[in-house]
């Protein structure tokens, strides 16, 4: 199942998305790869931040989301 990252709150959590496909409904070829890490999303965990459609590798968008949250805690933009 797709998994969704809800960025609300500073760690966010996960919840699951029932849409079972792409975010905007295509099934283009950019759709098939993790913008991040550019490996290919079909077979593997996948996440979707609420604040946009586009679809990573969970690994990618949990690191973000790690690196991003510990940016905030020490000031760093």
């Amino acid at each position: 199942a797709l998994l969704s990252l809800c960025c609300s709150g500073d760690q966010g959590s996960l919840r699951p998305d029932m849409t079972g496909g792409p975010a905007d409904g295509s099934d283009g070829e950019e759709a098939e790869r993790c913008p991040i890490c550019l490996g290919a999303l079909a077979g593997g965990e996948l996440a979707m931040p609420d604040s946009c459609c586009h679809v990573f590798c969970l690994g990618c968008l949990l690191t973000w989301a790690e690196v991003s949250y510990l940016a905030q805690s020490d000031g760093s933009p």
